[in-house]
């Protein structure tokens, strides 16, 4: 799994798939998940939802 830091929510826990998989993400990937987790939190607290879990409302 990698650990993402999502704004003001702690840190989430985000699979992006198997252990050797995760190895192999670049840091580029890294902070890329990061900032569309970042923008996704923000989207949501602008429409007074929670990011994670996320309701299918909020994902659809």
């Amino acid at each position: 799994m990698t650990s993402l830091r999502s704004p003001g929510s702690g840190l989430q826990h985000i699979a992006v798939g198997s252990v050797e998989t995760d190895r192999q993400l670049t840091d580029t990937t890294r902070l890329m998940y990061s900032a569309d987790m970042a923008a996704f939190t923000a989207w949501c607290a602008s429409i007074g939802r929670r990011p994670l879990p996320a309701n299918p409302e909020t994902v659809n």
